[in-house]
């Protein structure tokens, strides 16, 4: 069970384990590459040769000075986050100027990133923001965004053994979901399933699709509007819990900040509600938040309200929340919202996202849960 953040009094870690005073900084010791999910990255707390300096803090948020030979990330919201088994990577998003199709391996062991392919390389998919992407195992699944001028519905994959992109849907197909963005997308064992967003005339959706990359084929599973299934929205979270896939927040017609959060049963094709909006003891509504699941819980943090957030809450398995770091907290990473966030087996990574005056963030963040 999860310990509460007792504001005033005790506080303990994201397993019950007391949260610690003591940060510790290693620079420049040996390590062995990469963090692999169950027991790399901040297992041992030490960095690769030439790479960045390693902060931890038990049970809280601790900033990272990651190293890269070639640079590092420039700020950037909207993109997308992955965790491959060895790395996280990145691609793409908006730089408070430009979208980016650029993409990074991060490596927690060494605390490195490292530039995959340049912003405009050939072969990859058109610079965009507000897209949707998965790891399945195999590869990196990325579905849709919004390039500026049009809002595609193409799919791709990107395969990190030979660096490379391989479009499989073209844009414009009849048989896949109808371009959007800001949509969610989360991996529930053999097929990505998407739900929501917006599209280019800013209808907000509820449809649900589900896409067989060894079909390479997409199938609606719910029609936009069927009954029982949650509001049309936008800017919400889905994440895969092992029993189905949650649905958290967003924002709906007429600027209805959400709150509710429902689960997804991949093998009835059918919701349920676990939490009404507006229910007392959730997070406050909200969009542009992010989540991961971590083993047996999600980690929720951050978003707009509006007004930007950076507090931290717990989602446990049955679906009740409970607040581990309080809105304001001066440790944590400054309020923002469209951030990328990964769990790597033992901790959270995150990078990026807007903050207040809309600037565009390039700050490296860990939260270590185990």
């Amino acid at each position: 069970m999860i310990a509460s953040l007792s504001i005033g009094g005790e506080a303990r870690g994201c397993w019950g384990q007391e949260l610690s005073e003591r940060v510790d900084t290693v620079s420049g010791s040996s390590g062995s590459g990469d963090g692999s999910r169950g027991g790399g990255g901040g297992g041992s707390g030490s960095s690769g040769d030439g790479g960045g300096t390693v902060t931890q803090a038990t049970g809280g948020w601790a900033r990272q000075t990651p190293s890269g030979a070639g640079g590092l990330p420039v700020g950037r919201r909207s993109h997308g986050m992955v965790w491959d088994g060895i790395r996280v990577i990145m691609f793409g998003g908006y730089d408070g100027a430009n979208n980016r199709n650029d993409l990074w391996w991060y490596g927690p062991s060494a605390n490195t990133w490292t530039q995959m392919r340049l912003n405009g390389a050939a072969g990859s998919p058109s610079a965009r923001q507000a897209f949707t992407m998965v790891w399945d195992g195999t590869r990196v699944i990325m579905f849709g965004g919004s390039t500026g001028a049009a809002f595609p519905n193409d799919l791709w994959w990107y395969n990190p053994n030979t660096n490379t992109w391989t479009q499989q849907i073209a844009d414009g197909v009849a048989t896949s979901p109808i371009g959007r963005f800001n949509a969610s997308m989360a991996w529930d064992g053999t097929r990505a399933i998407l739900f929501g967003g917006q599209d280019i005339w800013e209808t907000f959706l509820n449809d649900v699709w589900a896409y067989n990359p060894n079909t390479n084929s997409w199938t609606q599973l719910s029609a936009q509007g069927a009954a029982g299934s949650p509001s049309a929205r936008t800017g919400h979270t889905l994440v895969s819990n092992g029993s189905g896939i949650l649905l958290f927040g967003g924002l709906g017609p007429l600027t209805s900040y959400r709150n509710d959060l429902w689960l997804y049963d991949t093998v009835g094709n059918s919701w349920s509600e676990l939490i009404p909006n507006g229910a007392a003891n959730s997070p406050n509504a909200r969009l542009f938040h992010s989540m991961s699941w971590c083993g047996s819980q999600g980690i929720m943090f951050g978003g707009s309200l509006p007004g930007l957030r950076n507090d931290l809450w717990i989602c446990s398995s049955g679906g009740s929340w409970t607040q581990r770091i309080s809105n304001g907290a001066a440790t944590s990473p400054a309020v923002r919202e469209r951030a990328g966030m990964v769990w790597d087996g033992s901790k959270i990574i995150m990078f990026g996202g807007e903050g207040d005056n809309s600037n565009e963030l390039s700050d490296t963040w860990w939260f270590i849960t185990q």
